[in-house]
């Protein structure tokens, strides 16, 4: 019943972990590989393969491991019999000197005065939604679409039983989460943090987290994603007006509605679909551009990452995204022009549109 907290172990470890639990002494030797009844097998293999000449296969030797139990006293003029008996054999003693020694080794402990544990079993089926989910599917009464506007209060929160924690705000404040699901706001102290466009705090979700947690990549997508979008268009009509914007130049809109009879079908809806702050930001105001003046906590119902990314300083956002393409266009038009002058038969040419083809 004893339990090897190892991944890998090699056999002497193994021997030696195992020895030092139960009081045992541990020592190895090498025997050789001789003519005797306990190898013979080994004797035989190895005779095999010098026969056939395969002498990197022959087994050098036998490494033999014992174990001497030290939770048992020797018997008194153990060491004397021992001697008396070579001496029986034939085997000359030379010298010898015996004495005697009194020693108290320890087989066994007791610890006592621990410090004592009550363990407290409880249960969070009634935790966040997850109720009123069940009972919503089963047809009950049920909570769940009032439980949906009361998610982001603080008082809904401390009711559940179990809280994931993210650190403290300050020294002594735990940082609550607010809602539940993938999109629940986490306020963390960043204020030892000195990065640019971090304030004192930074109001993250759960699924920006799991991205961060994957790579700095998926991160880095993740808020490159919100960070132009705070309208957004969410008829039921969304996909017919994206699919007959890109025929404006050719086809007009009210040749479409008048073929269809049915302007009606039509009326587009826009709404905020991103997620808002939910928390108080410390600078609870936004700047002369009309953006938050904390872009990692914005004021109370802000779209919570709206131009995060831009205004925190990562690639390829808002304007650098723009100065970066053009350089890209400019340094690519430099280079067919060139091929254009070393090449015959290539040739750039623009129409009103300022288009380019190569021809």
């Amino acid at each position: 019943m004893y339990f090897l907290d190892f991944d890998q172990i090699d056999m002497l470890s193994l021997a030696q972990e195992l020895c030092d639990v139960i009081s045992h002494d541990l020592f190895v030797s090498l025997l050789p590989v001789i003519n005797h009844p306990a190898c013979e097998f080994l004797y035989n293999f190895n005779k095999l393969k010098i026969d056939n000449n395969e002498y990197e296969k022959i087994i050098a030797g036998i490494i033999r491991v014992d174990a001497i139990d030290r939770s048992k006293a020797p018997a008194l003029g153990a060491i004397k019999s021992y001697i008396e008996d070579l001496s029986s054999r034939g085997i000359e003693v030379e010298t010898t000197d015996l004495g005697y020694e009194l020693s108290n080794v320890v087989t066994d402990k007791i610890v006592s005065g621990g410090q004592e544990i009550d363990m407290y079993y409880f249960s969070t089926n009634k935790d966040r939604d997850s109720l009123q989910v069940r009972r919503k599917n089963s047809g009950l009464d049920n909570g769940f679409e009032i439980l949906q506007e009361t998610q982001w209060s603080l008082d809904t929160s401390l009711k559940q039983q179990i809280l994931p924690f993210y650190g403290f705000l300050g020294k002594n404040a735990v940082s609550i989460p607010r809602g539940f699901g993938s999109y629940q706001q986490i306020m963390l102290d960043s204020s030892s943090l000195n990065a640019q466009g971090v304030g004192n705090y930074y109001i993250a979700t759960e699924i920006e987290l799991r991205c961060a947690l994957n790579s700095y990549e998926s991160w880095s997508e993740f808020l490159r994603r919100y960070n132009d979008i705070y309208l957004e268009e969410v008829g039921e009509n969304y996909h017919f007006h994206k699919y007959l914007a890109q025929f404006a130049k050719t086809i007009k809109p009210e040749e479409v509605f008048d073929a269809f009879d049915g302007n009606h079908l039509f009326n587009r809806e826009f709404a905020v679909s991103v997620p808002r702050c939910v928390f108080e930001s410390d600078r609870n105001y936004v700047n002369e551009d009309n953006l938050p003046a904390s872009p990692c906590a914005p004021p109370y119902g802000y779209p919570l990452y709206y131009k995060r990314a831009e205004l925190i300083g990562l690639q390829s956002f808002g304007i650098i995204d723009f100065t970066n393409t053009l350089m890209e266009c400019c340094s690519r038009l430099e280079e067919l022009k060139k091929k254009a002058k070393d090449s015959e038969g290539l040739a750039i040419a623009r129409t009103n549109e300022h288009d380019a083809y190569i021809s």
